[in-house]
């Protein structure tokens, strides 16, 4: 089994077994002792108390704990926690009512990509199944967007060609006076 660690500028020290999170076995889970280290509990029932105390004596620190004081450290990875879900809750509700705000109101197209950017950056650190009204309202809006953008360009270029055959159309005028 692997011994203890010591993490040298975190308060967190802890036998390296269990940093491995996903052992389902039961000698391997995190327990802590009163001191607040952190090791599996194999290693812990592998530490045998000096011959002049009956306490077995923490790797780290030195002090002793009571065996019988060992706690089961209970790690949940499946689910995020409920206050970093309402956190991302009050973030998506803010980026859309800031997109429904530039629906409303307009703004330049800096200022929307600067927002699509914001949205893109939040959407991709959720879970694929969570803001499924956000992620079609950055959809939606990105193609918007690219078509208005798209549509700009194709003025341009209409109205680059309009002033070439005004252009041509004078000059024509010109060389049939002339003749």
């Amino acid at each position: 089994m692997l011994g203890p660690v010591s993490f040298p500028r975190s308060p967190l020290s802890c036998c390296a077994s269990t940093l491995i999170l996903l052992i389902p076995s039961f000698p391997l889970c995190p327990c802590s002792i009163q001191c607040g280290h952190i090791f599996c509990y194999e290693c812990l029932n592998r530490i045998e108390p000096a011959s002049s105390d009956p306490s077995p004596v923490c790797p780290l620190c030195r002090q002793p704990y009571d065996k019988h004081y060992i706690i089961k450290l209970h790690l949940d990875t499946d689910n995020p926690r409920p206050s970093s879900a309402n956190q991302a809750e009050q973030e998506a509700k803010r980026l859309q009512g800031k997109m429904t705000n530039l629906i409303n109101n307009g703004a330049s197209e800096p200022a929307i990509r600067g927002l699509l950017d914001e949205c893109q950056k939040f959407i991709h650190s959720q879970p694929r199944n969570l803001f499924s009204d956000l992620r079609l309202s950055h959809r939606v809006m990105a193609y918007l967007v690219d078509v208005r953008s798209d549509l700009f360009s194709q003025k341009q270029v209409c109205s680059d060609l309009n002033n070439q055959v005004e252009q041509l159309g004078k000059e024509k005028a010109e060389l049939e006076r002339l003749i």
